[in-house]
């Protein structure tokens, strides 16, 4: 600990540093008095701002740079707080505006002052709750900063190698525009005229040293951040984004769609570095299309074209027009001789390719034309290998809308490009994309004379491509092998072997071995290859379970491999079983890592559904069976002393167990439906509740009658399971994940409101939240004010009723209606997060295990044989819901129109009505 005087004496002496002669000195104690800040600001160094306000009208120049930058860093960092927002920016902003408008002093200490400046306006963005200070700072604060950023990003003289402060200035504008659209409105006329300049007048100098040479650099901050144009071209072009993207304001750049997505299309060119790294290293060029968190100027230039053709009111035909023209130009240049010709063709037919399925509904677009006379020259066109892939993949995107004549040519082309030794690796990367579109989008029997070339040329490829080009790859040999998996017969040893080393080699990176484990299972599908694989894999698989602590990071892949054999098209062999299965239950016994949990859960599912027909008299150890084992793990995954996600594992495998082996479990039944209601009552979050209540859901679908008899059989404390599941069913419904699991419960709640149980009316439950005010006064409102939530109580029976209802209009929903809940860009959302109270961590962190949000039913339901195979898993509920009402009301019209009036709201009624109707 640091003695108070201490503490007084360094922050008394620090401040003289920033003054010193030497910048890495003056970093240093800047660095060092925000850290400080950070811990003693406000209570215990109450002067510090106004102490570097006042350094900052010194005549020492020193001195100010020294206050800047420890400004610059102290706002950057998480010291600021809505309660000292509004003296802050009454303290800093004047004097920040006094440097920003200073002639003499340079643009890096500018760019400092609007820097500072951002970091109070992205600050004032987060927190938005001060309507009174947010009034202020429009009226009064920003108008004269936005006045003075017209002139500084309109300077001409700026080196476009530095752009730092028009960088900074537009990182204000995005942040204000994209937070704060209804106020800034007014002020993006006078801010679009410089930006438009930015883009216009920089485009020719951009294409001399960028695109047609390699002469533009880019200096950095301190962070090591670009300065240079390509960074600035890339904030311009977010700032027009954030205002097309705002129906509001898109009408500000409606007029101008066509000469905006022009000079996207002539910046989205390939720049002489990009070419010449990509032509270096293949995975960079995979990475910079397929990362979708990796910008550049060509990808900003793609999604503001994409954004601004949705515009509403813009056709189609404007980008047609600009296609054209941009292809002209490539002509022109071509017949000039230029050299770089090809690079502006190359984006257009990227843009094609992206917007294939507008251009494709739009007439004004020759789809046909355009494929027989600019891909076709461009795939035999040869020395251009970025062009030739480009067209390849451009012509694969059209696969399912053209005459299968037309592209059959690129389909052949692209199979010679993988069998083709001297083709360019850009060539066979757009050879891999384009096959990916061809073969599920062209008919099988195009593509199925071509298997074997595919197949062996794909694999060929898999020796000498790494990283990105090897998922890639991989990828593209899945969507072969999916045409027609009987091909795979003769090919079997080469791809196993092949792919088999692939996953050794790379077993830690989950991308690969997930896509490994794909390629596999089209592989296992087939019976002809299936104990082929078993015999070629089952020894490695042994050796990795066998030592699962010897392997950190490997089991997890191996037991995933072990799924994919136990899977197979017939019932797993005993060399499998015998070979496997007692590495894993001992594992499953003593395990503690989750990740290895879930992943052995998924696998012992795979187990029990295969070979549920062996495990009952299978005795593993000579004592107890294979079954009896599993639901000792079952039961060791609802302990309440593990983690949720254990629970959340062995739901689905309870699920499993009893819908295939219920008649062979006896007494043990009774006590792990027990098990899970018990592991329920204490859950609280929704992705622990869905699985563990969903086992009963698909019970009752199975069997109501008996599964309520059984639930009453159990009793907590004088309360039955009855009264303890359904409750809880019925509160956690609306929070339920995946399409599949919605279904099961509401069908199980539609088997429950048939059944003639007086508990179902006489049992109350909390309905809806009871507005005490006019308005709408939200939870985290209502807890502010220190006021209990008051609901309404409605019976089990209605509270299902509103469910079903919910659940009807849900289905009536389209995508579109979706989408458009978000364009309301005034929504009111006061950003509380004490809706979410009831799932924070045992510490009270939100920062639970992101896992626990995440269950192994919402994800992949449509690849789970089972739910597949489940006649709910097809129900349409925009059909089952009416069908239901109808014939309830048939036989109680009474009774439905009683309890509708009693407990629904009226919107539900009316809602009730027009189904029933």
């Amino acid at each position: 600990m640091v003695a108070d005087s201490d503490r007084v004496a360094i922050k008394t002496g620090l401040p003289r540093g920033l003054s010193d002669p030497e910048n890495k000195i003056r970093t240093a104690v800047a660095m060092a008095i925000a850290t400080i800040a950070h811990w003693d600001w406000p209570e215990q160094w109450p002067t510090l701002v106004q102490d570097l306000v006042t350094c900052l009208q010194s005549p020492d120049k020193n001195l100010l740079k020294g206050a800047i930058k420890c400004l610059d860093i102290f706002a950057s960092g998480d010291n600021l707080s809505d309660e000292y927002l509004a003296p802050l920016l009454n303290l800093l902003v004047p004097e920040l505006y006094k440097v920003f408008q200073d002639g003499n002093q340079t643009e890096r200490i500018k760019s400092r002052a609007v820097s500072i400046f951002y970091s109070l306006v992205r600050w004032m963005a987060i927190t938005k709750e001060h309507k009174k200070d947010l009034k202020f700072f429009f009226q009064q604060i920003l108008p004269p900063w936005l006045t003075a950023f017209v002139p500084a990003l309109s300077a001409t003289e700026t080196s476009l190698n530095d752009c730092g402060l028009k960088l900074v200035i537009m990182k204000v504008l995005i942040v204000l525009v994209g937070d704060f659209a209804k106020d800034m409105k007014p002020h993006l006329p006078n801010l679009m005229a410089p930006v438009w300049g930015l883009i216009v007048q920089g485009l020719p100098t951009y294409e001399k040293v960028a695109i047609n040479d390699s002469l533009l650099s880019a200096a950095q901050d301190s962070e090591g951040e670009s300065l240079g144009f390509e960074q600035l071209v890339e904030f311009l072009l977010e700032f027009v984004r954030c205002i097309v993207e705002k129906p509001s304001l898109a009408s500000l750049v409606k007029g101008h769609v066509s000469q905006m997505i022009y000079f996207c299309i002539k910046y989205m060119q390939m720049t002489n570095d990009d070419e010449e790294m990509w032509e270096s290293d293949p995975n960079e060029f995979v990475a910079g299309e397929d990362d979708e968190f990796r910008y550049s100027v060509r990808q900003s230039s793609l999604d503001l074209i994409e954004m601004m053709t949705s515009v509403k009111d813009v056709k189609m035909d404007v980008l047609v027009q600009v296609i054209n023209q941009c292809f002209e130009e490539s002509n022109q240049a071509r017949q000039k001789g230029a050299k770089n010709w090809w690079k502006i063709r190359e984006a257009t037919v990227w843009v094609i390719g992206t917007m294939c399925e507008q251009l494709v509904e739009d007439s004004t677009f020759n789809v046909a034309a355009f494929i027989n006379t600019i891909l076709r020259e461009d795939v035999t066109t040869q020395g251009i290998p970025f062009l030739k892939g480009r067209a390849l993949w451009c012509a694969s995107k059209f696969s399912g809308d053209i005459d299968p004549q037309v592209i059959t040519p690129f389909l052949q082309i692209a199979t010679a490009s993988l069998q083709n030794a001297s083709d360019p690796i850009p060539v066979k990367i757009g050879a891999c994309r384009a096959l990916q579109m061809f073969c599920p989008g062209v008919a099988p029997e195009i593509v199925q004379p071509l298997l074997p070339e595919l197949i062996v040329g794909t694999v060929n490829l898999l020796q000498s491509a790494t990283e990105g080009t090897l998922h890639l790859v991989l990828e593209t040999l899945l969507f072969i092998l999916k045409v027609n998996p009987q091909a795979i017969v003769q090919f079997e040893e080469l791809i196993s072997s092949h792919i088999m080393s692939v996953w050794s080699g790379n077993v830690t990176d989950c991308l690969i071995t997930t896509i490994v484990t794909e390629i596999l299972e089209v592989i296992v599908s087939v019976p002809e290859c299936y104990p082929k694989v078993v015999d070629r894999l089952l020894q490695p698989i042994i050796t990795i379970l066998k030592a699962p602590k010897e392997m950190p990071g490997i089991t997890e892949a191996g037991i995933d491999l072990l799924r994919v054999l136990l899977d197979g098209p017939t019932v797993p062999s005993e060399a499998l079983l015998t070979g496997t299965l007692p590495h894993l239950f001992n594992m499953m016994n003593t395990t503690e890592d989750t990740q290895i949990m879930e992943t052995a859960a998924f696998c012992l599912s795979a187990v029990v559904r295969k070979a549920h027909t062996v495990l009952p008299t299978w005795r593993p150890f000579g004592n107890a069976t294979a079954a009896e084992i599993i639901v000792t793990i079952a039961a060791r995954l609802l302990d309440p002393n593990h983690n949720d996600i254990f629970a959340i594992c062995g739901a689905p495998l309870i699920t499993i167990i009893v819908s295939k082996m219920a008649d062979s479990l006896g007494n043990v039944l009774p006590e792990m439906l027990k098990a899970v209601l018990i592991r329920l009552q204490a859950a609280k979050l929704p992705s622990l509740k869905q699985p563990l209540i969903l086992v009963f859901a698909r019970l009752i679908n199975l069997n109501p009658t008996q599964i309520i008899s059984y639930l009453d059989t159990l009793n907590f404390n004088g309360i039955s399971g009855f009264e303890i599941l359904i409750p809880i069913w019925l509160k956690a419904h609306e929070d339920f994940r995946g399409a599949y699991n919605i279904k099961v419960s509401t069908v199980a709640l539609m088997k429950l409101f048939n059944l003639n149980d007086l508990r179902l009316d006489s049992k109350m439950i909390e309905g809806e939240l009871i507005q005490n005010e006019k308005r709408l006064v939200t939870r985290s409102q209502t807890k502010k004010k220190g006021q209990e939530e008051q609901y309404t109580m409605v019976s089990l029976r209605a509270k299902i009723l509103k469910i079903l209802i919910a659940e009807y209009e849900v289905s009536l929903v389209t995508k579109e209606e979706e989408d458009n809940d978000f364009e309301d860009e005034e929504a009111d959302d006061d950003g509380n997060f004490d809706e979410f109270s009831k799932y924070l961590g045992e510490d009270g962190s939100p920062f639970v295990d992101a896992d626990l949000f995440f269950g192994e039913e919402d994800l992949d339901e449509e690849e789970d044989p089972d739910a597949v195979n489940d006649p709910i898993y097809h129900l349409n509920m925009k059909q089952t819901i009416p069908e239901f009402f109808k014939n309830y009301a048939r036989t109680n019209p009474a009774g439905l129109l009683e309890m509708g009036q009693k407990y629904l709201t009226a919107n539900e009624q009316q809602n009730l009505q027009a189904i029933v109707n």
